[in-house]
């Protein structure tokens, strides 16, 4: 007699978790009919260490970044080191990221409206996708150090997409800043007078009376640390209403003697030396921490502020070959001819037909050059809709503001890309490194990396 019992034992139920055999299991969409060779590569490197816990991996724009950490998260669930998390700059990539993964018959799932963790992911039965700021914040849902209001929530496999970019979102969630209406503005400015004036006495005076909008001064680190327990008490007084210090001060309140203070005419910032990421027990404490980075990165920052280790930065995993990166026609049209203005090119590119055509400025004001030569500029509520748009449909024109990082827009999508100025810092630490540093090796590739991006 048969025993059918035999025939359903647990072999049935054991899940791949070798990439490629992951890949090839998943009912997929035919846009996904095979791994290119370098993801092939790639994850082949990172199956045979996958066990440490940090790895960095480089993949040129364009290459199947995403593909790859879906990919790894997914192996790693089925090999049972889960929760898998897969963390995007913004809500824009984590629509990309979920569109991706359903097209690679990855199972994923993201924050509802009542912003509880899914249930899907603490059960290892899906990647939970979202943005970075939804782990690194004072009152994240994860959980954070000392605070017993919220269970630190235990990650088994950890990508985080565009490593670099979210390094300055991180920065960004240590950092204090103050406007110069505030009253904290001007108490701290009161405090720390005497040790600016100390300084160039001509900008500190333009500075204090709102005359430079553009010079930055440091409080004088001996200074600070002579008067970090006022600072302390200073800060911490302050209304729920403060929107910005409620999702940062439990954060930074323990660590305020290892910040730069900068001040300004119209802020004042407060900026770590070195991020206290420890406060991030999800982060810290998990498994396998995949970094996903282009190849332009130094990556020396990882170690300082990400806790990456050394070796993770020496022996990143890359392809040994080119073939991800396409063929691009690159111009500087001013360098061809002073005639090529960009009120000609405008005027010329707003008249194609038949091909999209993206152009990246630096702020709001120069995009409304772009939408006087009937440019779309998407406001943040449509963004998903407008790279939609550019994915289903040709002949568009759209500018975009200080959008710079993430965005991918693949083949038809933009056969035509106008850089119309560099990315604009956006914090008086980074404005402050270039003008101390402007030859500066490191400060050129991080302007780069974010065209490249």
């Amino acid at each position: 007699m048969i025993d059918f019992g035999k025939l359903l034992d647990n072999q049935d139920d054991e899940k791949p978790i070798f990439p490629k055999e992951v890949f090839e299991s998943n009912v997929r969409d035919p846009k996904f009919s095979y791994l290119r060779g370098d993801q092939e590569k790639i994850l082949e490197k990172w199956f045979k260490q996958r066990d440490l816990k940090d790895n960095i991996i480089k993949m040129n724009t364009g290459g199947g970044k995403t593909t790859v950490g879906l990919l790894i998260l997914q192996s790693s669930l089925n090999e049972g080191v889960g929760p898998s998390l897969y963390l995007c700059l913004d809500n824009q990539l984590v629509e990309q990221v979920l569109n991706e993964a359903k097209g690679l018959g990855i199972n994923c799932v993201t924050f509802r409206e009542d912003n509880e963790i899914p249930t899907e992911f603490l059960n290892n039965e899906a990647i939970l996708v979202t943005t970075f700021q939804k782990l690194f914040n004072a009152r994240s849902v994860f959980g954070i150090l000392g605070d017993i209001s919220r269970p630190v929530i235990k990650i088994g496999c950890l990508v985080i997409d565009d490593a670099h970019a979210a390094l300055n979102k991180a920065r960004e969630v240590f950092s204090l800043k103050f406007r110069s209406s505030s009253s904290k503005y001007k108490e701290l400015l009161a405090m720390f007078k005497e040790s600016l004036f100390s300084q160039p006495f001509g900008t500190a005076s333009d500075i204090i009376e709102g005359r430079d909008k553009y010079s930055i001064l440091m409080v004088p680190y001996w200074s600070w640390i002579e008067r970090i327990e006022d600072v302390t008490r200073l800060l911490s007084s302050f209304d729920d209403d403060d929107h910005d210090m409620k999702f940062k001060w439990h954060l930074v309140r323990n660590y305020l003697d290892q910040y730069y203070a900068l001040v300004s005419a119209d802020y004042i910032e407060l900026v770590p030396k070195c991020l206290p990421i420890q406060m991030i027990p999800s982060y810290s404490k998990a498994k396998r921490r995949i970094f996903m980075s282009a190849t332009l990165n130094d990556d020396s920052s990882l170690i300082r502020d990400f806790n990456v280790s050394k070796e993770a930065v020496l022996k990143p995993l890359q392809s040994d070959t080119f073939s991800d990166v396409g063929e691009k026609m690159i111009l500087a049209p001013y360098n061809v001819s002073k005639d090529l203005t960009a009120d000609v090119l405008a005027r010329a590119l707003s008249k194609i037909v038949g091909y999209n055509v993206v152009t990246l400025v630096s702020s709001n004001n120069r995009a409304e050059f772009w939408e006087k030569n009937n440019f779309l500029k998407p406001n943040p509520n449509n963004i998903v809709e407008t790279i939609n748009k550019l994915k289903t449909s040709k002949g568009n024109h759209i500018v975009l503001s200080n959008r710079y990082d993430g965005i991918d827009l693949p083949d038809d999508a933009c056969r035509i890309l106008v850089i119309d100025g560099l990315p604009t810092t956006t914090s008086l630490f980074e404005r402050y490194s270039i003008f101390a540093r402007p030859a500066s090796r490191i400060m050129r590739i991080n302007q780069a990396q974010k065209i490249a991006d």
